[in-house]
C-alpha cells in the first residue's frame, strides 16, 4: 500500500500518544479500542487473540502470555505509554502481570514482530507489544467552550458467568485537556464445552484410595477455582505551553485473588494436586508518568519529548502443599510401602511470600529530518529496577511464624541504560530503514542465606534494519533483519523455592545474556478490494536461557521430592514459520477475511545440560487460524461471523512437555470453534452489540494452558457515548 508520506514513519515511544510503526515494512497489527469492546475482552491477553501472527496461552483465566513468533513473556518487549513494563523478575512463558493493565484504558494495542531490542531496550527478543491509554485532545482554538463528554461501557456474558463495567468522562479545553477512566471485571467459574467434566479442587481433602487405586474427587460441570476480579483507574492529564505539551498520566491495577488452577488440580500425568492453596492474593500495578515534547518549525530538528515515569508491581503468593500420608497401624518404617489407605491431607506449614517491583525510567528522544528523503531518531535512556522480596512460613497447629527464604534476595538492583538511533529513507521505490542500540546492563544482588553478594555488569548492542521495494502503487516486497538482546535478570540469577511441575529451583549467576537473530520476507498487498500481509520468517534463539535439571549438595530431588532446576544458558532455538493475513472486501456490504500461522521450532542443547540434544522446541504454537465473513448494512449493522481453529500439537519439547500436568499423553487435541458477533447503532453515540462464543459447544484446550476454554458461550453489552 502506498504512503502518503514521503518517508517512513520510524517507530515513536512516547508516553502521550500512540506508537507509530514502520507500518510499510513490518507486519505489524493494530488492535483498537473499539476492536477491545467488541470482543469483550477480560484482560489484554483476551483483547489480542483474533491478532494475525500471535498466539495464546494461559495457565489461570486473567493470566497468560502472548506468544510473538515463538517467543513469549520475558523474550517479548511490553510498554504501556512507552514505559517498559517487563519488571526484573519477569519470568518465561505465562506470568500474570499483563492481567493489572486495564483493556478498556487502552486505545490502540501494537504488535510489533522480529527483534526490536533497538527501540525498546532488553528484552525485545521476538517482538513488542505496544500499549497505550487515551491522550486527551485539546478543543482547538477556535472552538467554543464545551461541558466534558462521558463514555459508558457495560456487557454481561454466560459463560463465564460476568460482566464488564468501564466509565470515562473526558473535558476538552482550548489549552487543557482531562481524562479519567475507571474499570471493573468479574468472571465466575468456566464451563468448558464438549461435557468435559472437571474435578472440585476442595474434595481431595480428606479423600482416601487404596495404593493400586486411583483417587476419586467429585466432578461437576465447572472448573471452580477460573473466576477472578479486576478493578482499574487511569488518569490523563494534558497542558499546551508555547511549543510545550506537557502530559501526565497515572494508572492503577487491583487484582484481589488469581488463582493458580493449574497447580490446585492434577490435570494430565498426576494422580493427585501438589497443592491444596496456590494463589496470589493480591496483586496490584501503579504507575506515574510526566512527558514534555517540544516541537519546531526548524527544517532540521523537528521535536523532542523527555519522559519520566515510575512503576510499581506487587505480588502476594499463598501456597499450602497437598500430602499423601499413611494409614497403615503401626506407622511405616524405612522404605516399607503402604498396604492399608491412602489419604490427601493439607500440609500443616503454609508459605506466604511477597514480591515488588519500584522502576523508574528517564528517557529522551528527539527527532530530525535531513531533506526530503530521511529522517532521524535519536535518544538516550536509563532503566532502574529495585526488587523487595520476603518469605515467611506459618505452623499452622501452633501459629508460630517464621522467616523462610525469600524467592528474590530482598533490595537487589537491576539497571539498563542505552543511546540509540534510527534512519529513515526513501529513494524513489524503495523505502527502508535501519537502526542500532548500544546497551549498558548492572544487576546487583546483596547477600542472602546460602548465597554471597554478587554484581554483574555487561555491554552488548543490537541492531535491526528493513526495506520495502513497492513493485506497484498497491503491492510492495519488505524484509526485516534484527538483532535482539536481553540481559538475564534478578529472576534467572537467583530465583530460589518450589515451581510447579514438582520442580525446586536453585540459583546460577554464571549465566550469560542471551540473543536473538530474526529475519522475515513478506509481500504486502493494499487494494481497495484487497489488503494482504504474507510474511515467511526464521529465527535463531542464541544463549537462551531455559530450566534445566541440577544438583545440590549432590542430590537431585529435595527433601519435600521436587527435582532441582536452575536457570542455563542451555539452548539454542530454531524458528522457521508462515504469517498469512487477508481481508477481501467483495462489495460495500460484503467482506471476508482469514489468517493463518504456521511455526516449527528445533531446541539444540550443550552435550553437558542433562538435556536431550535435539528437539522440539517448547511449546511452539500448532498450525492455527481463523476464517470468517462481516455483512455491512449501511452504517448503522453489521455482522461478523468467524470460525477459529488449531490442529494437534504433537511437537512435544522433552523433558519440557512430557512431563508437563498441563499437556496430555501425545499432546493437545486441537479444536475447531465457531463464532459471530452483530452490532447496531441505536442513536448517535449509542452503539448495542451481541456475541456467541463456541456454538458448537466444542471442547478447547490450547496447548500449554492450564484450564479448558469456555463452551457456549453468550455476550451482549452497550455503549454510549455522551456528547455536547
Amino acid at each position: 500500500m502506498a504512503s502518503e508520506e514521503p518517508i517512513v514513519e520510524v517507530t515513536e515511544v512516547v508516553v502521550r500518544g500512540t506508537p507509530s510503526t514502520d507500518a510499510d515494512l513490518r507486519n505489524s497489527v493494530v488492535i483498537s479500542g473499539r476492536d477491545i469492546v467488541k470482543q469483550n475482552a477480560g484482560s489484554v491477553v483476551d483483547a489480542v487473540r483474533e491478532t494475525p501472527g500471535v498466539s495464546i496461552q494461559q495457565t489461570t483465566p486473567g493470566q497468560g502470555t502472548i506468544y510473538v513468533r515463538g517467543f513469549s513473556g520475558r523474550a517479548v518487549g511490553h510498554t504501556i505509554d512507552g514505559v517498559r513494563m517487563n519488571t526484573a523478575f519477569y519470568r518465561a512463558g505465562n506470568n500474570p502481570y499483563l492481567a493489572l493493565v486495564d483493556p478498556y484504558s487502552l486505545r490502540r494495542i501494537v504488535i510489533e514482530p522480529g527483534a526490536t531490542s533497538v527501540e525498546y531496550g532488553s528484552d525485545a527478543l521476538g517482538g513488542a507489544v505496544l500499549m497505550s491509554t487515551a491522550t486527551p485532545q485539546f478543543l482547538g482554538v477556535e472552538g467554543d467552550l464545551e461541558p466534558p463528554t462521558l463514555k459508558l461501557f457495560q456487557s454481561f456474558a454466560s459463560n463465564p458467568w460476568g460482566q464488564r463495567s468501564h466509565a470515562e468522562v473526558t473535558h476538552r479545553l482550548r489549552r487543557t485537556a482531562y481524562h479519567f477512566g475507571i474499570t471493573y471485571i468479574r468472571d465466575q467459574d468456566i464451563r468448558p464445552g464438549g461435557g468435559q467434566m472437571s474435578p472440585d479442587p476442595d474434595s481431595y481433602v480428606e479423600l482416601e484410595r487404596a495404593p493400586q487405586d486411583p483417587y476419586r474427587p467429585q466432578l461437576q460441570a465447572t472448573q471452580e477455582g477460573t473466576g477472578f476480579e479486576f478493578v482499574g483507574a487511569n488518569l490523563a492529564v494534558r497542558r499546551a505551553v508555547d511549543r510545550w505539551e506537557i502530559t501526565a498520566k497515572a494508572q492503577a491495577g487491583y487484582r484481589p485473588t488469581l488463582v493458580r488452577y493449574d497447580r490446585i488440580l492434577p490435570l494430565f500425568k498426576e494422580e493427585y494436586p501438589a497443592r491444596f492453596q496456590a494463589e496470589t492474593t493480591p496483586m496490584s500495578r501503579g504507575m506515574v508518568a510526566l512527558s514534555a515534547r517540544h516541537t519546531s518549525d526548524s527544517p532540521v530538528y523537528r521535536w523532542s519529548e523527555l519522559l519520566v515515569a515510575w512503576q510499581g508491581l506487587s505480588e502476594t503468593n499463598r501456597d499450602r502443599r497437598l500430602r499423601e500420608i499413611c494409614l497403615d497401624e503401626p506407622p511405616l518404617v524405612g522404605g516399607e510401602e503402604c498396604i492399608g489407605r491412602l489419604r490427601l491431607q493439607p500440609a500443616s506449614h503454609s508459605t506466604v511470600e511477597m514480591n515488588r517491583s519500584d522502576s523508574a525510567t528517564l528517557r529522551w528522544i528527539a527527532g530530525f529530518r535531513a531533506g526530503e528523503s530521511i529522517n532521524l531518531r535519536a535518544g538516550v535512556d536509563l532503566h532502574v529496577d529495585r526488587v523487595g522480596s520476603e518469605a515467611r512460613e506459618t505452623d499452622l497447629l501452633t501459629g508460630q511464624t517464621q522467616q523462610a527464604p525469600a524467592r528474590f534476595p530482598d533490595g537487589s538492583v537491576m539497571s539498563e541504560s542505552g543511546l540509540f538511533a534510527k534512519a529513515a529513507f526513501h529513494v524513489s521505490q524503495l523505502r527502508g530503514y535501519v537502526g542500532a542500540r548500544a546497551m549498558g546492563f548492572y544487576v546487583a544482588l546483596p547477600e542472602r542465606l546460602g548465597h554471597d553478594a554478587f554484581e554483574r555488569g555487561a555491554v552488548d548492542f543490537s541492531v535491526n534494519a528493513g526495506v520495502r521495494y513497492a513493485l506497484t502503487e498497491s503491492v510492495g516486497l519488505a524484509a526485516n533483519f534484527g538483532r535482539g538482546v536481553r540481559m538475564p535478570n534478578v529472576a534467572d540469577f537467583s530465583a530460589l523455592g518450589a515451581r510447579a511441575q514438582g520442580r525446586y529451583q536453585v540459583p546460577n549467576q554464571a549465566i550469560a545474556p542471551e540473543h536473538s537473530y530474526t529475519l522475515d520476507f513478506g509481500v504486502k498487498v493494499g487494494f481497495p478490494w484487497l489488503t494482504m500481509n504474507t510474511f515467511v520468517f526464521a529465527s535463531r534463539y542464541a544463549d537462551a536461557i531455559v530450566l534445566a535439571p541440577t544438583l545440590v549438595g549432590g542430590q537431585g530431588f529435595s527433601p519435600e521430592g521436587d527435582r532441582y532446576y536452575h536457570s542455563e544458558n542451555a539452548s539454542r532455538i530454531d524458528y522457521l514459520g508462515l504469517d498469512l493475513s487477508f481481508r477481501a472486501q467483495v462489495n460495500q456490504t460484503f467482506a471476508f477475511f482469514g489468517r493463518y500461522l504456521a511455526m516449527l521450532g528445533t531446541e539444540t542443547n550443550p552435550e553437558n545440560s542433562g538435556l536431550p540434544r535435539q528437539t522440539p522446541a517448547d511449546r511452539v504454537p500448532p498450525y492455527q487460524g481463523e476464517i470468517g465473513a462481516e455483512l455491512l448494512a449501511g452504517s448503522k449493522w453489521e455482522l461478523k461471523i468467524w470460525s477459529r481453529f488449531r490442529a494437534k500439537q504433537q511437537r512435544l519439547n522433552d523433558p519440557v512437555n512430557l512431563d508437563d500436568n498441563r499437556i496430555p499423553e501425545g499432546g493437545t487435541p486441537g479444536y475447531l470453534t465457531l463464532h459471530a458477533r452483530s452490532s447496531y447503532r441505536l442513536a448517535p453515540g449509542v452503539e448495542a452489540f451481541v456475541g456467541v462464543d463456541n456454538v458448537a459447544d466444542s471442547r478447547v484446550l490450547d496447548h500449554g494452558s492450564g484450564f479448558y476454554g469456555p463452551g457456549f458461550s453468550v455476550s451482549t453489552g452497550i455503549v454510549l457515548e455522551l456528547e455536547p
